[in-house]
């Protein structure tokens, strides 16, 4: 037993118990309500990039800087040696702190030539996210405190699995019904923009009126899949338990089923196994191949795991032949529905495969440019297009690989290293005994308790008040949020004495590593915490632990990093939200320029706020009374584009975006009969569509957009060979979206090239339809039509 060190004089033993056991207390309800949190707000990859991470990332450094604080108590009573819960060795530190310098090298080099505020957001998502783990790391220390923590992890798989079996009976029949009664309507209440015939029009209601998969809480049914896989598998750990089938059963079975009893056995076991079947039919709808593939690999990976420890090979036997059985009738069943219901499931496993190689290749060549720095945590999708393979199909937002999603976003070493990391969770033998007695100290049995107690309370506190305010500030069903989580909730008292063995844990982070590997990236709160969680109870107990660190050095490191993110990320982006939200409701026109100015400097570094003003400035000169006020208005947009564009240069849509104002500008001044400006102003759109082909040179519209401004401003040459590489990509790629039928160009009323009629459209009036614009090129030009 570790010598008490010496106390203050002025605090005793009991008063630091007393803050010790209140500071573990609230850092446990932190800790299970952002368990909760991350199930109900799951997020993505451009929640991260837009900000929307930040509450949650704020929440996490909390939970670091509280626990950190009771580790440091505990250690200042001498409970405990110094350490940060289980052992953390000064190399691992020095590891650590290489990692971080690294990330913030790269968030410094991406903001150079990107929107500086993304690669921030990124850098403080994946710091927090590590605070995060250390911190459920050192409150995970005991059996007791793993096993609550996982009954949450099932309450939240059941909660979405819940979701999502209602959306597919009632959520999205009624979603397509609406839409097919008045499409513009919902568009506009969801806020988008999409006209009639365009790419994004067809992209959504492919998704909404095509693809019957349920998605819950997240953005794609493949990340609900990849939550959902961990959840079968952790159900049929708990089912195998309760059949005296678990891989570290000790007892025989016939002890085992004397035992027996209707509250303690036949009923929890029923319970467990009505929603094993609810988890494993919603994550069969998602519809995810590769999460169909993870769970098979990960229960073959839990036998081969549960043949190494001690379990009677009669048990083990009886566990393989179950196993086998139940596996082989589930999957013949499921087969045959997808070839009676759904054979797209198979027929197009090959096609979204194709896309994932175009994504990896993509991701590859971009790392060979940016292997030591990265392009910045969340800049993937600004510099895909220049590295997109030509006849590729869409722009993601990620690589659809979690490695080389990190490799490329941060840095090649990074990756590895957190690689390693991961697999040393996942190999056996690697991580010390997990099934050590509690100590016998009651100090510990003490904090134990609190932290155990601290979870139960949290989950509960942090569902009531997250399903409360999802259903207020946003579009979550409060009835259908609060029936799965009180399910959710039952589950979790109704299974409260169940365990699952280790060998299960590691395949369900092995399910979810491995869809991962496919479907997406670790960015989504929704799939990160959960997997961190089932890491950090892989951990060693912390019983009789020593680390050989000051137990100071993650109280001020945490401490540090949450002041850098309240001080350099959290307070200046809150402070321009808010005035850029001011400006939003401001009545007087001048009012809403000098709101978003102010925006703009709360935050230098985030250049939305900067496009936000040129877009007003742009639209202002429509309002201009005279040619005076117009020039000056056009001239002040203008600075205000260069402004802009200096400080996010790498996305190709900002200069698309460009272009298309300085075609606005030359209208109006064509309007006023500024001849002068309206030559500059094409110019300067021509510059503008130049750059962003240049940065995506694979666009069928792009290409036809440039050939267009080049007609424009006389460029005949150019112009001739900008439409040939458009109709040249339009005649190649196979996919319909990407085509002439698709598109649309934007051409304000005002600058029509001489002799081009402008057809009537639906759509909004600056835009035109693709194909005659084709034709009309080509005629103009003298470009022959193909046989």
């Amino acid at each position: 037993m570790a010598t008490p060190l010496a106390l203050d004089s002025k605090l005793g033993p009991n008063r630091l118990m007393e803050w010790t056991g209140l500071l573990r207390l609230a850092a446990a309800i932190l800790c299970s309500l952002a368990i909760v949190w991350s199930f109900i707000v799951p997020l993505d990859s451009t929640s991260v990039q837009l900000g929307e991470t930040l509450p949650q990332n704020l929440l996490w450094f909390l939970i670091g800087v509280v626990t950190a604080g009771a580790n440091w108590l505990e250690t200042k009573q001498g409970f405990r040696k110094a350490g940060y819960g289980p052992p953390v060795m000064k190399r691992t530190w020095l590891v650590l702190a290489t990692v971080v310098c690294i990330m913030y090298c790269g968030a410094w080099s991406a903001g150079a030539e990107n929107n500086p505020r993304i690669a921030w957001y990124g850098f403080w998502h994946l710091v927090s996210l590590g605070v995060f783990f250390f911190s459920t790391r050192h409150l995970l220390g005991s059996r007791e405190a793993k096993n609550t923590a996982i009954l949450i992890l099932l309450a939240g798989f059941v909660a979405v699995a819940l979701h999502g079996l209602y959306q597919v009976s009632v959520t999205l029949p009624r979603d397509r019904a609406a839409y097919l009664q008045d499409p513009d309507k919902m568009l506009e209440s969801i806020g988008i923009s999409a006209p009639e015939g365009s790419p994004l029009r067809k992209r959504f209601e492919d998704r909404l009126l095509y693809s019957p998969e349920p998605f819950g809480t997240f953005a794609l049914a493949n990340s609900l899949a990849t939550s959902l896989s961990a959840g079968v598998i952790l159900f049929l750990g708990l089912l195998s338990s309760f059949v005296g089938l678990s891989s570290n059963q000790t007892t025989s079975i016939s002890d085992a089923r004397s035992n027996r009893t209707l509250m303690t056995y036949y009923l929890p076991a029923a319970y467990c196994g009505c929603l094993l079947l609810a988890v494993l039919v919603c994550w069969f709808l998602a519809r995810s191949r590769i999460a169909y593939v993870a769970v098979m690999v990960a229960i073959g990976y839990w036998l081969a795991l549960s043949r190494t420890k001690s379990a009677s090979q009669s048990v083990h036997r009886q566990w393989l032949r179950v196993s086998a059985l139940v596996g082989i009738t589930l999957g013949a069943l499921g087969f045959a529905w997808i070839l009676k219901n759904d054979q797209l499931v198979l027929s197009e496993s090959f096609k979204s495969f194709s896309y994932r190689i175009e994504y990896w290749r993509a991701a590859a060549a971009m790392l060979r440019d940016h292997w030591l720095l990265g392009v910045g945590y969340g800049n993937f999708q600004s510099y895909y297009p220049a590295y997109k393979p030509e006849l590729a199909s869409e722009i993601v937002a990620d690589p659809h690989n979690w490695f080389l999603d990190i490799a490329a976003g941060v840095s090649l070493p990074i990756a590895l290293i957190i690689a390693l990391w991961i697999f040393k969770f996942l190999l056996p033998h690697l991580n010390g005994n997990q099934s050590s007695a509690p100590d016998d100290k009651s100090l510990d049995q003490e904090l134990t308790a609190t932290i155990v107690s601290g979870l139960k309370w949290g989950s509960v506190l942090g569902a009531t008040l997250i399903v409360l305010l999802g259903s207020i500030l946003s579009a979550l069903e409060f009835q259908t949020l609060a029936f799965c989580w009180l399910v959710g909730g039952i589950t979790a008292i109704v299974l409260d004495k169940s365990i699952v063995s280790r060998e299960c844990i590691q395949a369900a982070c092995l399910s979810i590593v491995l869809c991962q590997l496919i479907s997406g990236s670790w960015q989504a709160a929704g799939i990160a915490l959960p997997l961190l969680v089932l890491l950090s109870s892989l951990s060693p107990n912390r019983n009789d632990q020593i680390a050989p660190v000051s137990p100071w050095l993650p109280l001020v490191v945490v401490i540090l990093l949450g002041v850098g993110f309240w001080f350099q990320t959290w307070r200046p982006s809150l402070a321009s939200w808010i005035l850029a939200n001011q400006a939003s409701f401001a009545t007087e026109p001048r009012e809403h320029l000098a709101l978003l100015r102010k925006s703009s400097e709360a935050d230098p570094l985030n250049s939305e706020r900067r496009r936000q003003v040129a877009e007003w400035l742009v639209v202002a000169t429509a309002g201009a009374m005279n040619d005076s006020s117009l020039s000056l208005a056009a001239s002040e947009a203008h600075q205000s584009i260069v402004d802009w564009l200096q400080s996010d240069q790498v996305p190709y849509h900002n200069w698309q975006i460009a272009g298309d104002w300085y075609l606005q500008l030359a209208a109006r001044s064509r309007v006023a009969f500024q001849d002068t400006q309206v030559k500059d102003f094409l110019r300067k759109a021509y510059e503008c569509y130049q750059a962003s082909v240049e940065r995506y040179p694979s666009s069928v519209n792009l290409n036809l957009q440039l050939a267009l401004v080049a007609e424009l401003i006389g460029d005949r040459e150019e112009a001739q060979a900008a439409l040939l590489r458009s109709i040249d990509l339009n005649n190649r790629t196979p996919h319909l979206d990407k085509k002439f039928g698709f598109q649309q160009i934007w051409l304000p009323s005002g600058i029509e090239p001489s002799g081009f009629s402008r057809p009537n459209s639906t759509a909004e009036e600056n835009l035109i339809p693709a194909e005659p614009l084709v034709n009309w090129l080509r005629k103009d030009l003298d470009i022959p039509k193909e046989d």
